[in-house]
């Protein structure tokens, strides 16, 4: 880990010790949020296939503690582009947890930031109003987003499905 940041300190950003730093508990949490605090240039280093995909895997692995997965999905929305993050939408599914919840409304603020529309067009029917507001935005199936527009019993997803169907009609989706 100390590594890592004088490797950062001194100007340049390693993916190699990144990767490596990913893979251990002890170093995790360090290496994520230094990409966190990253300037624009090193940002465009650090958007490398392989350091997106080691940060998938982190989001996406149970076994890492729920804020290291929730600074993991802030880091794809820095690094990622739409095709990178589809595995994210795996998260987008309903969960009794609380944290599953949390996960799945990180996982939809990401997917609509970086434009992955398909992968988030399952929470439309999500118990979570806010995963439904963020599919709403993007969604291109006008029947839903009527439904959703008509019976929903949140504000913020009726007003998300209303712009949903602005987006569809001026699109032609």
């Amino acid at each position: 880990m100390i590594a890592l940041v004088v490797t950062l300190f001194l100007g340049g950003f390693d993916s190699e010790a990144t990767i490596r730093a990913l893979k251990y508990e002890e170093a995790r949490r360090g290496a994520l949020e230094q990409v966190l605090s990253l300037s624009k240039d090193q940002l465009s280093k650090a958007r490398q296939p392989a350091v997106v995909r080691a940060v998938v895997g982190v989001a996406m692995n149970s076994k890492v503690s729920f804020e290291e997965r929730v600074i993991a999905m802030r880091v794809l929305r820095l690094l990622g582009n739409a095709r990178q993050v589809t595995a994210l939408s795996k998260a987008v599914r309903p969960g009794k947890r609380p944290a599953d919840i949390a996960l799945a409304r990180e996982a939809a603020k990401v997917l609509h930031a970086l434009g992955a529309n398909s992968s988030l067009t399952k929470g439309l029917n999500h118990p979570d109003p806010e995963v439904r507001q963020w599919a709403a935005r993007v969604s291109g199936d006008a029947k839903v987003l009527c439904a959703l527009l008509r019976s929903d019993p949140w504000p913020q997803v009726r007003a998300a499905a209303a712009l949903g169907l602005a987006r569809h009609r001026t699109h032609g989706s």
